[in-house]
């Protein structure tokens, strides 16, 4: 209600256990004064968790797909730790949101081999819901290796 606020708490690749947020409860409790359990001004949440998962085609020269798939996998793992609760916030322009082509830059980045990023899912930009953690839906990569120029 009017005066109140609630936090809600994740991990890098999960939401928050109930000891964490028993812990962060009982900080907010002694930093915020007639915070205590009749009335509670701040509350703790563990912060829902949607997936979401990615597929795309990886045009490389260069390299392998046995060699590159392992780096996609740990490039898409660590975009997803960077997305915060609620998704980024990229106002004057949309929030919660992860816009589809910070994932296909996410992608391109991982390794100087990669020529083109074809990414199909998502199709478009993801909504995250306000207060929700985006977890690892999985990942599908083809990877197509081009001749030498």
């Amino acid at each position: 209600g009017p005066g109140t606020a609630d936090v809600y708490l994740a991990a890098q690749n999960a939401t928050a256990g109930a000891a964490d947020v028993l812990a962060v409860q009982d900080a907010l409790d002694q930093a915020f004064f007639g915070n205590g359990t009749v009335d509670q001004l701040v509350r703790a949440f563990p912060a829902p968790t949607v997936s979401q998962a990615v597929a795309a085609t990886i045009y490389v020269r260069g390299t392998t797909a046995q060699v590159l798939t392992p780096v996609l996998d740990a490039a898409w793992a660590s975009f997803l730790v960077e997305v915060p609760v609620g998704g980024f916030d990229l106002s004057p322009g949309p929030d919660h949101t992860i816009p589809r082509g910070m994932i296909i830059a996410a992608l391109a980045d991982s390794d100087p081999n990669i020529l083109a990023v074809d990414v199909t899912v998502p199709a478009a930009d993801v909504t995250v819901p306000p207060t929700s953690k985006v977890l690892d839906g999985g990942a599908t990569f083809t990877v197509v290796v081009l001749a030498q120029a």
